[in-house]
C-alpha cells in the first residue's frame, strides 16, 4: 500500500508519496494536469494507493480522475488538516529548538498564512501551540516597551514603528517574536 498527499493549486500542485512504512518514495511539484497525475501515480496504483487531498476549487475533477484510476481518495477539510499538522502533543519532557523560528512557531507567535498558487497573505498570530509560553513572551514584550535601557532601544524602535502602522496588539505580538529572535 502507498499513501499520497496532494496539495492542489491552479497551475502546479505538490505531491508526496510514502510506502506503508512511511518511507518517502517521491515528492515534488507537478503541473496540475490530468495526464501528469496519471503518469506520476500509475506506478503506485497496482499495489494500492490511498490519496488525501484538501477540499478546494480543483477537487472535483481531481477526485473523479483519481477514483477512475483506482485510487482510494479522501477529501479533507483544509482547516482540520492544518490543525493536525500543527498540533503539538507532548510526548517528551524536553524540547530543543535549533532556530528561533521553531520556538516562535511552537509558542503560537507566528502569523497565520493563507496561500494559493502565487498569492500569499499573512494574518494575525496563529495562537496554536503553548499558550503559557506565548503569555510569557508577551509579558517580556510589555517589559521591553517600558524599559529605557540602551540594550532594548532597537526593539522599542521596531515596536513603535509597527504599533503606529498596525496597532498596539500587532506590535505586542510582533515584539514578542522579535524578543524570541534576540534571545536565541
Amino acid at each position: 500500500m502507498y499513501y499520497c498527499g496532494l496539495d492542489i493549486a491552479m497551475k502546479s500542485s505538490y505531491i508526496y508519496i510514502t510506502d506503508s512504512q512511511g518511507r518517502k518514495k517521491t515528492s515534488g511539484e507537478i503541473p496540475t494536469k490530468a495526464g501528469v497525475f496519471r503518469q506520476r501515480l500509475r506506478p503506485y496504483l497496482r499495489h494500492g494507493l490511498r490519496v488525501a487531498i484538501k477540499a478546494g476549487n480543483q477537487t472535483a475533477w481531481i477526485y473523479d480522475l483519481l477514483v477512475d484510476l483506482g485510487a482510494e481518495v479522501t477529501v479533507v477539510n483544509p482547516a482540520k488538516v492544518k490543525l493536525i499538522a500543527e498540533s503539538r502533543r507532548k510526548t517528551d519532557k524536553v524540547y530543543r529548538f535549533d532556530t528561533s523560528r521553531k520556538l516562535v512557531s511552537y509558542s503560537g507567535l507566528c502569523p497565520t498564512v493563507r496561500s494559493s498558487g502565487e498569492r500569499t497573505e499573512y494574518g494575525s498570530i496563529s495562537r496554536k501551540g503553548r499558550s503559557e509560553l506565548r503569555a510569557v513572551w508577551v509579558q517580556i514584550a510589555h517589559l521591553v516597551v517600558r524599559d529605557t535601557s540602551r540594550s532594548t532601544a532597537r526593539l522599542r524602535r521596531w515596536y513603535s514603528k509597527v504599533a503606529s502602522h498596525r496597532g498596539k496588539p500587532d506590535g505586542d505580538s510582533g515584539l514578542s517574536s522579535q524578543a524570541v529572535d534576540d534571545c536565541l
